[in-house]
């Protein structure tokens, strides 16, 4: 199998967890109403047994598919690779990517490191998906993406018809025009809404099923505004629960002569960058960033003595990871390269491990375990100049 074939099933499958997860959720919605119908009609046809007989039984067959669904649900909680983030930074990402996003592109209205559980690679990839459908609206002149800090009681969850918990959560809405606040009781949860999907080009509604699986696995909810008569159809509020940091001290930079240890992030997808960038500043690293190879190899030349470890994408325009490792060891024959990508295997990176480059990660990794990596190679290996 080929990596673009092996990148292609990955995301099939990844595709088929979320669907799945999407799908599980109307399931439930759907059986639990036709459960409440069964039984007003077995109220009402008391007396006529062979109706009544015929009732019941679809009772039992629905009651065994929701047991069966909710097995499904179960199964399919802990498929996704949920860490601890900030979410503002990967919110920033899709922004910046966003067609026709408003002037000043993002505006966060959220409390000081708002995080949560959450896939980064794949929340940036649904959200940054549902924009580009959003902008494609026949009314979206200007897209609006705007994020904030909201307190779900469990009045305001009956009135948006979902099933997630009452708590804190992160709104994050993308509508055919900028707003400036949020009305949650305009919004009903997708699974549940009755209106028409969509006033623009029609979507598959696989792609519906794709982003609620996603919400539903990160223990949020997707909503879709329920005026189906004023215009603003199309406006999409994807909540995610607020959860509280804890921080592990024992993955902090530490102080070299009186500098923070300093890194330089190498990778060309710039919603990436935003991230690890303030993953790495939290922790309390310099941080130096490359779009390719060639801007690396100048950026450390330019800071000598200065760089401590250099996290290198293998796969880049300009100057790739093969071409540019040589001039980084040419430059500094004690550099600290950590090579990373998802496009390529360990043992297509043997001959620059061999050469020197201390490890290899595979993208998409968890920010935890390349917090952690780059602690250990910095503790193994020494600093700049040293």
């Amino acid at each position: 199998m080929s990596e673009s074939e092996k990148i292609e099933w990955e995301r099939r499958r990844l595709e088929a967890i979320t669907m799945s997860a999407g799908l599980s959720r109307c399931l439930n919605k759907g059986g639990k109403h036709i459960e409440a119908y069964a039984e007003l009609l077995e109220e009402e046809w008391t007396g006529r047994q062979s109706a009544l007989r015929f009732v019941q039984d679809g009772s039992s067959i629905i009651h065994n598919l929701l047991l069966w669904n909710e097995f499904l649900a179960n199964g399919l909680q802990g498929c996704l690779g949920l860490e601890l983030l900030s979410v503002q930074p990967v919110l920033e990402g899709v922004a910046r990517n966003c067609p026709k996003a408003a002037k000043d592109e993002f505006r966060p209205n959220l409390e000081e490191n708002s995080f949560a559980m959450v896939d980064a690679s794949l929340l940036q990839s649904v959200l940054h998906e549902m924009a580009n459908a959003v902008s494609t609206l026949p009314n979206c002149q200007e897209l609006g993406f705007n994020c904030f800090n909201v307190e779900l009681d469990s009045s305001t969850v009956s009135i948006l018809r979902s099933d997630i918990k009452p708590g804190p959560y992160i709104a994050i809405a993308i509508t055919p025009y900028p707003i400036q606040e949020l009305y949650l009781d305009e919004y009903v949860a997708i699974a549940e809404y009755k209106g028409k999907y969509w006033t623009g080009d029609e979507m598959p509604e696989s792609r519906f099923l794709h982003w609620l699986g996603t919400a539903v696995l990160h223990n949020g909810e997707l909503l879709v505004h329920k005026d189906n008569g004023s215009g603003e159809d199309g406006s999409l509020l994807f909540l995610l629960p607020l959860s509280s940091a804890v921080s592990d001290g024992n993955l902090n930079a530490k102080m070299v002569d009186g500098r923070p240890e300093t890194i330089l992030v190498v990778d060309d997808e710039d919603m990436i960058w935003l991230v690890v960038l303030n993953m790495l500043h939290s922790l309390g690293y310099t941080v130096l960033l490359a779009e390719n190879g060639q801007e690396a190899v100048e950026i450390y030349k330019s800071n000598p003595g200065a760089i401590d470890l250099v996290l290198l994408d293998m796969v880049m325009p300009v100057m790739n990871a093969h071409e540019a490792f040589p001039l980084l060891k040419e430059a500094d024959p004690n550099v600290r390269v950590l090579l990373a990508s998802g496009y390529v295997e360990e043992e297509d990176v043997q001959d620059l491990l061999a050469n020197g480059a201390i490890s290899f990660m595979r993208k998409p990794y968890l920010l935890k375990d390349l917090a952690r990596r780059i602690r250990e190679i910095l503790d193994k290996h020494g600093h700049a100049g040293i």
